[in-house]
């Protein structure tokens, strides 16, 4: 009389020559890591490109506010809030609508420099604002920009 041994099923190779799992459970045990280990650096990219990017966001937010302020004790008097020189002192000294194209091309520095120097009849404000103060204006202008 012969005995038989038992035969043994031989594992499937699944991913990279690694036995298939037998139960649906260790496959989706197994599906779940893939999608931790693929998620995971995704987050950590994301959250690190968010960090990066908010001081910058936040400084701008806070020229823009600041020039804002400036803007409004130093310019707005002929400029006009929104930046259109149709104010009587504006229509009187013929001031330039800073919304328009041709202005908002100009250069941060060109601007600046006339912020600083004067232009015209527009009175220089190097003694008054700080370099820094002067930029923070320039940031403001660019907001006034024509839509």
């Amino acid at each position: 009389m012969s005995t038989a041994t038992p035969t043994t099923k031989s594992a499937k190779s699944g991913i990279g020559g690694a036995p298939e799992p037998a139960a649906p459970a260790a496959r989706a045990a197994r599906d779940r890591w893939t999608t931790v280990a693929i998620a995971a650096p995704a987050l950590v990219l994301l959250v690190a490109t968010a960090l990066s990017t908010a001081p910058a966001a936040r400084a701008d937010t806070a020229s823009v506010g600041a020039g804002a302020q400036l803007y409004k004790d130093k310019c707005v008097g002929c400029h006009g809030a929104d930046g259109s020189g149709s104010t009587p002192m504006g229509k009187a000294l013929k001031v330039q609508d800073i919304r328009k194209p041709e202005i908002q091309a100009k250069k941060d520095a060109e601007l600046a420099a006339a912020i600083a120097n004067g232009k015209g009849k527009m009175p220089p404000q190097k003694g008054n604002l700080s370099a820094a103060q002067i930029g923070e204006i320039v940031t403001y202008i660019r907001t006034l920009a024509k839509k």
